[in-house]
């Protein structure tokens, strides 16, 4: 992919952009999590709204409406949001303003990739309000592709 066919992907437009991962389990939200852990990645967790120390096991936080948890992942550059809302979904949010170049989007399609690789699981990139019409999408066994290239 060219920085210059997809750049307009990123531009802002008051919308987040989601990674998500679908028809995942507590397994695959440990995965992801320790895959996080054992990145570079600043990790910071939230439990509602305050600083609160990273714990080992996060299934107990998954889907827990007695409060508001919150994983914040910053990739050197890119910041990004990690709600614990549902069991079954991992979304990864972030603001389109932080991609401005070419190397902050391959920062994003790195995580896809890698976190789709270690669920075995595609790893869809759209607009927060656009979940079924994604932007970005990694297949296992493939590289992420770009979607609406395909579709102009």
């Amino acid at each position: 992919m060219l920085w210059e066919e997809y750049k307009s992907e990123f531009i802002p437009n008051g919308l987040q952009r989601d990674l998500l991962i679908r028809d995942v389990d507590t397994q695959d939200w440990q995965s992801v999590i320790h895959f996080l852990k054992s990145s570079h990645a600043r990790l910071i967790f939230y439990v509602d709204g305050k600083e609160a120390p990273l714990p080992n096991n996060f299934a107990a936080f998954i889907n827990d409406p007695s409060h508001q948890y919150l994983l914040s992942v910053n990739l050197g550059g890119v910041d990004m949001n990690c709600p614990f809302n549902s069991a079954d979904q991992i979304e990864l949010l972030f603001d389109p303003v932080m991609i401005d170049d070419e190397f902050k989007a391959n920062l994003i399609f790195r995580l896809m990739s890698t976190i789709g690789r270690t669920l075995d699981k595609p790893v869809y990139c759209a607009h927060v309000d656009e979940y079924r019409d994604p932007v970005f999408q990694y297949t296992p066994g493939q590289s992420v592709e770009y979607l609406a290239k395909l579709k102009k």
